[in-house]
């Protein structure tokens, strides 16, 4: 089925370990082009001392994703604070 609709399976994980104290895990897998523009993933996040968080992911493709991302990072907002 998913080859005769060309969509893609696809999986992976991102790491981050600052100390034994802070680290942080994310594991995904998800469909990827749906009619030709949509990618929809699920996914884990664990961090040490945390509960486990499961969502969901949905990403554009094309010129859709990319006036979408433009858009996203042209703010100037900060992530972290700074003290």
């Amino acid at each position: 089925m998913f080859t005769r609709l060309n969509w893609f399976l696809v999986n992976g994980a991102n790491a981050s370990y600052i100390n034994p104290a802070t680290r942080y895990v994310e594991v995904f897998a998800g469909i990827e082009k749906i009619f030709k523009l949509l990618r929809f993933d699920v996914v884990a996040s664990f961090q040490n001392g945390l509960r486990s968080v499961y969502t969901y992911r949905i990403g554009f493709d094309g010129l859709l994703g990319a006036f979408m991302n433009a858009r996203r990072f042209s703010s100037r907002r900060k992530v972290i604070n700074d003290r």
